[in-house]
This record gives C-alpha cells, structure tokens and sequence, in this order.
C-alpha cells in the first residue's frame, strides 16, 4: 500500500512537470505573472522600510523613489483605490466569483459517484482539480486583502493561544474553516482518483470512498458560497446586502460559472490529450445545469429587483439601487420620454442618485441580465449550439461572462458608496490592484496545470481507446 502511494506521488510529480514547449511556455508565464503580482505585493507591504533601505543604505534619491510611487511613510492599502468608505474592492470582488467557480465541483462528484454515471466519472477529477485552484485564487485574494499575513493567521490562532475557542459568532471563522475544508477534501479526491486510475481500467476507486467523497463533499461545497453570502447579508448598515436572497443568488449563479469553466477547460483537454474523451451527452447535460442555475440566478436578480422599486422605502436603499439599475447615463438618455412618469421612480430627482463618474457598476449590471438570457435563449432554442464543441465553448464563454459581471463589482461595490453620511466615493481598481489580483489568478492557473496534467493522463490510463 505504501509503495503504491509514493508511486502515485511520484505519477504528480512526473507528469506535472512532463511536457512539450507549450506546457512549458504556459508554466513559465503564470509563474512569472504570479511572481510579480506577489512581489508587487510585498512592496506594497513594506514600501517604507524599502524606502529607507534604498536611501540610507544603497544611495538612491528619495525624490526618485517618491516618483516611483515608493514614500518613506506609506504603504499598505493606501495604494489602492480602497478606503474607509469602500472597504472591500477588487481583491473580494473576484474572491467572490472564484469561491462560486470552486463550489461547483459538487455537481460532477454527484453525477459521477452517486449515479455512476461514467461518463461524468471521466470529468469529475478535472472538476476537483478545478475547484482546488479555485479556492487557492480565492484564499490568494484574501491574502492579498487582509494586507499583513500574521492577520490571516490570528483569524484562528488568536483565541486558542488564549485559551479560548474561536469565536462562533464571527462568520469569517466558519469562512475559513469551510474553504480550508473544502480545499482539502478535493485534495484527497484528486490523490485517489489518480491512484486508482493511473493503474488501467481494471482498478476503480472503492464505492465506500466515492460515497463518502460525495457526503463530505457536498455540504462543503455548497456551504463555502452560502457562509461567503451569510457574511454580506445581515449586515444591517449595507441595506443593498440586507436581504435572504444573497446567499442562494451565490449558489444560484456559482453553479451557473463553474461547469461553464470546466466545459471550455475540457474541451480544450481533448485537443491535446488524444485518449481523452468525454461522450458529448456529458457536455449536453452540464451546459442545461449550468443555464438552470443560470436562470434561476436571473430570477433571484428578478425578485431582488421588484422588492427594491416596488416596496423599499429606505431612501438609502433606493439610492443603491438606482445606481445599479438605472445609471446617470441612462437617466441621460430616457428622462426626456419619460419625464411625465419619473415619480413612479422615487420622484423628480431620481437621476441626481446613483453613481455620478461609476457608470461602470451599472454597464455590469446590464451586461449579466443580457449576457445571461441571451446564453439561455440560445441554449434553449438552439439545440445545434449546445450539440457541438464550437457552440458549447460559445455559450460557456456567455455564461463565465454573464456571472463575471453579476458576481463581481456589482455585488460588492454598490453596498459601500454611497456612505453612511450619504457622501459618494467613486471606486477605480489601480493598476496595483489590477496587477495583483492578475498574479492571484495566475497563482490558480499554475496549480491548475499541475495538477490537471497528472489528472488527465490518469483518466487516458482508465478510460483511454479501448476501455469506453
């Protein structure tokens, strides 16, 4: 047993690292976007200390260096467009996204282990290799966010080297526990996957262990999206959050992107991998999944939508909301045909709300209600689309896309500005922002590609020409 285990080891790591030029050239690019995003980072972190080491001990012009950006008494989060105001911006805005984009994994662990479905048995180690890159762009943000590394790790240490249990009140600590869960679990799915598939068609992994991956695993992964919704949700001085559909608009549209992501990464897969093969019904009945979460996302975004125009009368609220609905643009555009009707919509002045110089929150909006009923009409109608590679890489690209936009900024933005004493704070992500969170993403997409390669070339080994 113990030979067999250091020999699956040993398979990772073979195969990891066993490729052309263009496995070589994709390794070489993320891990240098992924080291510059990460220096970038720790410069930030420390950027007095450089300072003062630069010019007290290496010669350079401090005016120099304050060009650069590099200040002898700023560092941290004053490189952002983050503030008091606007707390949390790009780094939770696609932590958000890449939590849903791990979560659903569950669908394929399900399909594959409790249905025995072999055709999803094919897909269901990339899945969990999918969702462990995930969780690790998505504990990279955090990371980055949290600015100080001992602050991630006080999260938990703090009370139990007081003698003391972690505070059950305090959703992050469930956050926390429930990532690192998940990012476990899927660990040990990947390992034994590959360590009884790497071995031929005759050897499978023990019903038992399926059964058990699928019990622990579920509630993990739809518990990882729920927690990240429950620590929006009830906050009271965020009335854009204040409402019981945000945690099931998570899932909803979780299990919307994360198939869509894994079709595309699949079908790419079967270019380069000749004995790879997943029979098209499995593509067919991921992408219909995928739209029905996508449409039951849509609806949630429905209800969100009649209960912010219809009933709220908190004029805060209102405010939010019309500057995620209605955008100073399109007031621009449709005041003058609707001007006799404008009190219908909160009164005369509703144009002079919302998000003056933000626009960007509102062309998101837009863009997931149109993306994502347009990916459901043409799955839905046109049965050609979803019957081909060319179509299916289509309407996952419309599906990844329309969640992109409804997942991110449009979440996470809109409950800060404006503030609690109504002044507005328009919020740009800096190219700091841009450049570390893209190193965050590499982070995931070099693991991805690590552990992909072995995955793939287990799954040809078991189910390659010959054993369909």
């Amino acid at each position: 047993m113990v030979i067999e285990i250091l020999k699956t080891i040993w398979y990772f790591i073979k195969y990891a690292f066993n490729g052309g030029w263009r496995h070589w050239a994709f390794i070489l690019a993320m891990a240098l976007v992924s080291a510059w995003g990460i220096a970038l980072w720790a410069g930030v972190q420390a950027a007095p200390a450089i300072y003062v080491q630069l010019v007290n001990h290496l010669g350079f012009n401090g005016k120099t260096l304050i060009d650069l950006g590099i200040r002898p008494n700023e560092g941290g989060m004053v490189y952002t467009d983050m503030s008091d105001s606007v707390a949390w911006g790009m780094y939770i805005s696609f932590f958000v996204f890449w939590v849903g984009v791990a979560a659903a994994g569950v669908l394929f662990g399900v399909a594959a282990y409790g249905f025995r479905d072999k055709g999803f048995m094919r897909l269901a180690p990339l899945a969990e290799a999918q969702a462990i890159a995930a969780v690790l762009v998505a504990l990279a943000l955090v990371f980055f966010d949290v600015g100080r590394p001992i602050r991630t790790f006080l999260l938990m240490a703090l009370p139990i080297m007081a003698g003391k249990p972690p505070n059950p009140k305090s959703i992050f600590t469930y956050d926390f526990l429930v990532l690192n869960s998940y990012l476990i679990v899927n660990i040990i799915g990947v390992f034994l996957a590959v360590h009884w598939y790497r071995r031929g068609p005759k050897y499978e992994p023990p019903k038992y262990l399926m059964y058990a991956f699928m019990v622990i695993a579920a509630p993990l992964a739809i518990g990882i999206h729920t927690v990240t919704g429950f620590i929006s949700q009830a906050l009271t001085a965020r009335p854009l959050w204040l409402g019981p559909l945000l945690a099931p608009r998570y899932v909803a549209t979780a299990l919307a992107a994360g198939p869509a992501f894994l079709l595309i990464v699949s079908i790419i897969a079967e270019k380069f991998y000749k004995k790879y093969k997943v029979p098209m019904y499995v593509y067919e009945k991921t992408l219909l999944a995928a739209i029905a979460a996508l449409i039951v996302g849509l609806y949630f975004t429905l209800s969100e939508t009649q209960e912010l125009f219809w009933y709220t009368t908190e004029p805060a609220k209102r405010a939010q909301a019309i500057g995620l609905y209605l955008a100073p643009f399109v007031c621009g555009i449709m005041k003058p045909l609707v001007k006799d009707y404008m009190f219908y919509f909160a009164g005369h002045n509703v144009c002079r709300w919302g998000y003056p110089g933000m626009e960007y929150i509102a062309i998101l909006f837009w863009a997931w209600v149109i993306l994502g009923v347009l990916a459901t009409l043409l799955t839905i109608f046109v049965p050609k689309l979803r019957k081909s590679y060319k179509g299916i890489v289509f309407l996952s690209t419309l599906i990844i896309l329309a969640v992109v936009a409804e997942k991110t900024f449009t979440i996470v933005i809109p409950a800060y500005v404006p503030d609690a004493l109504g002044v507005l704070h328009p919020y740009f992500p800096t190219p700091l922002e841009v450049a570390i969170t893209a190193g965050a993403h590499a982070v995931g997409l070099l693991v991805y590609i690590l552990v992909a390669r072995p995955v793939l070339k287990a799954v040809e080994a078991h189910y390659g020409e010959g054993h369909h």
